[in-house]
């Protein structure tokens, strides 16, 4: 008896994690996590579709996506490089934004990607600074760049067994949350490809860029956290920093390395919102903000525009939050940076449409009339 009790318990078990894998696989089914990266990526460029998998390598993704785009410009660093967009050009762009955590990993991303087979015309590299900062008593010539603490996953597909089940525990999604997939599916929700885009409130286009992400209606309620940040000196605040002299040099490799192929470089640091900028200088402890703007400018004559203080030029209601530019905000960057002399984003700009757009929505986060927000993101555009 007891060997035959042992074997129906065993059996009961593996039944069970029979069921709970293949719920699990059922939910990533309905939510479009199961197809092919490439069938995925033509979805994309040919129906418009968004896309925000949590089961595919987020490089993966985009590695992918841009080889198939073949771009003549391309767009890269952290999430503030999320909302450079391919209609702001009047040639073939893709945004590898979130793949950059600074010049280190710039580099890294030039040997796996952009020096391999057809180079871009152009990399448009959005910095942060704190990507240049060496805690104090670290010693700015030896110490690690805090970029070190803020490292994307990298290539590779996360473990898919359990997914659905993590995410519950998590607290990213609810029980009903997956209970809607199963629903009858309109047009627009079977172009929202992935659980992230599904059920969550994002996804990206298929020209790699960012949409989704809404402001708070109230403005200090946007820039409540990262206030926080700056009085603790936490995250990417951190209080009394030195310049890291490797994370220049890296900058530096980067740059020669692809213009010496023929791909232009235009680094702008990216921008914070007025009051952030306020917070920043009252708190008194980061005067390297200014230190580094200035070497920046020295070392990098001829690619770098400084677009961190922004109160002389946009509106602190044209940000998504206390660390990003929304849609409005980075079409002034671009339109600034087409419009230099010698810049080599000349001719590569809709100068025109850029500027139209700019003058229409002055003072707003976000675009309504694109035609990403107005199909998924309705309610959510302003």
């Amino acid at each position: 008896m007891r060997p035959r009790r042992f074997l129906l318990s065993l059996t009961t078990v593996y039944a069970m994690l029979v069921v709970a894998i293949g719920v699990n696989y059922a939910v990533l089914w309905r939510a479009g996590e199961l197809g092919a990266l490439g069938d995925i990526i033509a979805r994309q460029r040919e129906n418009g579709a968004i896309y925000n998998a949590l089961s595919i390598g987020f490089a993966d993704y985009k590695y992918a996506a841009y080889r198939a785009v073949a771009p003549q410009i391309v767009a890269i660093g952290t999430s503030r490089a999320m909302q450079i967009r391919q209609h702001d050009f009047v040639a073939p762009f893709y945004n590898l934004g979130g793949l950059t955590q600074g010049p280190a990993q710039a580099n890294v991303l030039a040997d796996r990607l952009l020096l391999r087979r057809d180079v871009p015309r152009l990399v448009i590299f959005a910095l942060d600074f704190w990507t240049f900062c060496v805690p104090t008593g670290v010693g700015a010539a030896g110490g690690r760049p805090v970029e070190s603490a803020f490292t994307h996953d990298g290539m590779g597909e996360p473990p898919r067994h359990f997914l659905a089940y993590r995410l519950l525990l998590d607290g990213r999604f609810a029980i009903a949350d997956y209970a809607r997939l199963f629903a009858p599916q309109g047009a627009d929700d079977v172009d929202r490809i992935g659980l992230g885009a599904r059920l969550g409130t994002s996804g990206f286009a298929a020209d790699g860029s960012l949409y989704g992400t809404a402001p708070e209606s109230a403005l200090d309620a946007r820039w409540r956290g990262m206030f926080a940040r700056i009085a603790a000196g936490a995250d990417q605040f951190v209080k009394d920093c030195a310049i890291s002299e490797a994370a220049l040099d890296a900058l530096r490799r980067f740059v020669d390395r692809m213009e010496a192929v023929g791909s232009r470089v235009a680094l702008m640091l990216a921008p914070l919102p007025g009051a952030v900028m306020a917070r920043l200088e009252a708190e008194g402890r980061y005067a390297y903000l200014g230190e580094l703007r200035a070497l920046l400018a020295a070392r990098f004559p001829d690619q770098f525009d400084d677009f961190l203080d922004l109160r002389r030029v946009a509106p602190d209601s044209e940000f998504l939050d206390g660390m990003h530019g929304g849609e409005v905000t980075y079409k002034r960057l671009i339109l600034a940076m087409a419009r230099q002399p010698g810049s080599p984003l000349r001719g590569l700009v809709d100068e025109a449409g850029l500027a139209a757009q700019i003058d229409l929505w002055a003072g707003h986060a976000r675009i309504p009339t694109d035609p990403i927000n107005r199909r998924f993101f309705p309610e959510r555009a302003q």
